[in-house]
């Protein structure tokens, strides 16, 4: 990876509104998935977040409502927003 400013992300096709339906969302930090040791990303993994998030870019901690992970559509994890569009995400569990 030869560019880490971030400027040359594409951005995922979803918008961060359409992401957020059905959807318990959290303003947290980098702190906190830090603290969880989520950074262990294993090897290969495309993006190291930390060099490429700005300050002004907003984490979010998300889980599916119940009748997403009871139709078999749930997931949980996180997803770092900039400008209102997901420019990335760590996935903890879907079904």
């Amino acid at each position: 990876m030869s560019d880490t400013s971030g400027d040359d992300i594409e951005y995922f096709a979803m918008s961060f509104a359409d992401f957020c339906k059905r959807k318990k969302l959290r303003a947290t930090s980098i702190e906190e998935i830090t603290q969880k040791g989520l950074w262990s990303l294993p090897s290969g993994y495309p993006l190291d977040f930390q060099q490429i998030l700005r300050p002004t870019d907003v984490v979010y901690y998300y889980d599916a409502e119940q009748s997403e992970w009871d139709k078999g559509f749930g997931s949980e994890g996180y997803v770092f927003v900039r400008d209102d569009k997901i420019i990335g995400s760590i996935l903890l569990r879907m079904n």
